[in-house]
């Protein structure tokens, strides 16, 4: 399993980053032409998500701006990335991150991906997972966000 993680960090970290970065940005990585969806739950409970890519907590706007495979064109580099906006602290409070594959088009049974979290303060740490259930939340990580930085739960 960890030589599985490796691989995947290794093909996914080749990908130049997309999307805004603020005070705190998280990103979705993975390598096929299926859809997965980046879910971010900000302090006040808002699930930002395809569906609600934008909301304003605590006078921050967190948005979703990148989203990939959602249609055609499809590519193999897919990447999905939230972000809070620049000039302004992310909202203090607890995050929580999932990830959900929306729509299966390739002929692979587990799609592995990594999500990465990108902090003004504290430590960019990267995670790894795999989806394999259409329309099923995986749970990736909870954390708290401060003045002083970022804390992983």
């Amino acid at each position: 399993q960890a030589q599985e993680e490796i691989i995947t960090i290794q093909e996914t970290v080749q990908t130049e980053t997309q999307g805004g970065r603020g005070t705190l940005k998280i990103n979705l990585k993975w390598n096929t032409t299926d859809d997965l969806d980046l879910h971010v739950f900000d302090p006040s409970g808002y699930e930002i998500y395809f569906a609600q890519k934008e909301h304003d907590c605590d006078g921050v706007k967190g948005q979703l701006d990148v989203d990939a495979n959602a249609s055609s064109p499809y590519t193999r580099t897919p990447q999905e990335n939230i972000f809070w906006e620049e000039g302004k602290n992310a909202p203090i409070g607890r995050y929580k991150v999932q990830v959900v594959l929306y729509s299966k088009r390739d002929n692979v049974n587990t799609i592995p991906f990594t999500v990465t979290i990108y902090p003004d303060k504290g430590e960019t740490k990267t995670f790894t997972g795999k989806v394999e259930v259409e329309k099923s939340a995986k749970d990736i990580v909870d954390f708290e966000y401060s003045e002083n930085g970022i804390s992983y739960m």
